[in-house]
């Protein structure tokens, strides 16, 4: 095996912080990364792409238990290695394009935001895809293959399939805003807080060494907290949704922990957890793990001036979900449920196949080239209608109107 074994005093330590809130440990902050990130051999890297998910898993037993303890415990892994440096060169090239095309954004909290990158035909639609990180989603962390049939599936029903909900670019500047602790609200995470827990994918496009701020920050085993609950009322969380979803939206207050309950924003300061991201490093986290973005510190911005250079820390983040993981019902912006309400509620696979790949498939099979003709189609002929109404419904709500379903 090429993981490090997992280090189950992380456990403890987290454990211990859990036990009263304001006493929040630094442990987890102060140990070693190494219990948390896992490298992915060539061969390893090949196996995942070109092998069923049962062989790959006989083949290295040790990693792929290291991983999924690692990764069950804590709801964060790291993996490097996993995509190569062909890809994350094309990676470096098309999300230099991105962001030179989208460095006008009304986000406070990065120099450059762009969604569904997946939808255009860039290494970044590789790369959530196609490349071994749905694969390792799929057959290691969420256990969707284990104990199957050929190709590791279970009998073929559409909850065997794993598919890219929400993607997006984004890069870190100078700018001080952040977004304070938090689980993804609405905008980023469209699927009801009842369907099994998903993953988010963040992929470093740029080194982002620890010390130079500007990356992302996780508070290890937060999805199981005690004071989690807590942490959701703040944020207005999704967890808190009655299931026919919101009649209304807002308040948009997922960002603004630090300033709406400083007492638990410091706690949660307390078990943080920051990595030294190298290029290509794959952080992958459960849905419901409290995670920040971080300020560039004074000694990235000098680093920075001493290139002479405007400070851009790129990062591409990819959320998964099941087939059978269901849309919002109530108020959203899914372009899905903007062009046709009766997609609330539905399954993406439900969805999929009344409308067409708006949640593409990435595992077991990754689409055909007619599925992806069907991608771009969609870009073309639906996505400028649901942008259209989704404008219509933002500058109503910014005129003060009454944002219902």
């Amino acid at each position: 095996s090429t993981s490090t074994p997992y280090n189950t005093a992380r456990m403890v330590a987290s454990a211990a912080a859990d036990e009263n809130l304001l006493a929040a440990s630094s442990a987890a902050e102060d140990a070693d990364d190494d219990a948390l990130v896992f490298r992915v051999s060539p061969k390893q890297r090949r196996m995942l792409l070109a092998s069923s998910d049962d062989e790959f898993q006989s083949t290295f037993p040790d990693f792929v238990r290291d991983v999924k303890r690692a990764f069950d415990d804590e709801g964060v892994v790291v993996m490097r290695g996993l995509l190569d440096d062909d890809l994350l060169d094309r990676l470096d090239a098309d999300s230099r394009l991105i962001f030179e095309g989208n460095t006008a954004t009304t986000a406070k909290t990065f120099t450059s935001m762009k969604f569904g990158p997946a939808f255009s035909d860039t290494a970044l639609r590789e790369a959530a895809l196609r490349s071994g990180i749905p694969r390792l989603v799929a057959a290691v962390l969420l256990d969707m293959g284990v104990g199957g049939g050929e190709g590791g599936k279970r009998g073929g029903g559409p909850t065997t399939s794993l598919h890219l909900l929400k993607d997006a670019f984004l890069a870190k500047g100078g700018e001080k805003a952040c977004c304070g602790w938090h689980v993804d609200d609405a905008g980023f995470w469209p699927t009801s807080a009842r369907s099994i827990p998903g993953v988010n994918a963040w992929i470093a496009i740029d080194d982002i060494p620890a010390t130079c701020g500007g990356g992302l920050a996780v508070s290890p085993r937060s999805h199981r907290a005690s004071w989690r609950q807590r942490a959701y009322e703040v944020v207005g969380s999704t967890r808190l949704d009655p299931e026919e979803g919101r009649a209304e939206m807002g308040p948009f207050v997922t960002c603004n922990m630090e300033e709406n309950d400083p007492e638990l924003a410091s706690a949660i300061d307390g078990t943080r957890k920051v990595f030294d991201f190298q290029r290509g490093d794959v952080l992958i986290h459960t849905r419901w793990l409290f995670h920040r973005s971080m300020p560039l510190t004074s000694e990235g911005k000098e680093r920075f001036r001493r290139l002479g250079e405007e400070p851009t820390l790129r990062r591409y983040s990819v959320r998964y979900e099941r087939a059978d993981s269901r849309l919002l019902r109530g108020m959203n912006f899914e372009f899905a449920a903007l062009l046709n309400p009766e997609n609330k509620g539905r399954t993406l696979a439900e969805v999929n196949e009344a409308e067409g790949p708006f949640y593409p498939r990435c595992w077991p099979e990754v689409l055909s080239d007619e599925e992806l003709e069907r991608m771009d189609r969609l870009v073309a002929e639906k996505f400028p209608l649901a942008e259209a109404k989704r404008k219509e419904i933002i500058a109503s709500m910014m005129r003060g109107g009454s944002m219902t379903k």
